[in-house]
């Protein structure tokens, strides 16, 4: 996916999330996309299954699902971070195992977890948050 089309993706998905009251997340990796929605439950899952259908996305697989009293990317249409090799994403990673507040909000045993709340921390310490 080139740059043009990465941010008129971003673009499109911020668009529609803001009007649908939905927030999260999108780690782009090496061609991968890993993402994070979060909002009304029938809101998340009709976007899901645009998602599943958009011709420039192949291979979706729900990783895991979970309700939670609150959401993680509150105020985020949809956060970004662009990982420019794998060892990026370990870094996120390292840091959530770290972060002993973000782990005890989760019940849930998932990689998938790990990088999103790292990228949350990565951020909220470089914004000073």
């Amino acid at each position: 996916m080139s740059s043009r089309q990465l941010e008129e993706l971003l673009v499109e998905a911020r668009d529609f999330n803001v009007n649908k009251d939905i927030t999260g997340m999108l780690l782009y990796c090496d061609g991968s996309f890993m993402q994070l929605l979060e909002g009304d439950e029938e809101d998340v899952r009709s976007l899901y299954a645009r998602i599943e259908t958009d011709s420039r996305h192949f291979d979706v697989k729900t990783l895991f699902t979970k309700e939670t009293d609150g959401r993680w990317m509150k105020g985020w249409a949809m956060a970004f971070s662009l990982c420019a090799h794998r060892g990026e994403l370990e870094s996120c990673i390292n840091i959530a195992r770290d972060n002993i507040a973000l782990r005890e909000r989760l019940t849930v045993a998932n990689p998938l977890t790990d990088v999103m709340m790292g990228f949350v921390e990565r951020n909220n310490r470089m914004f000073g948050a």
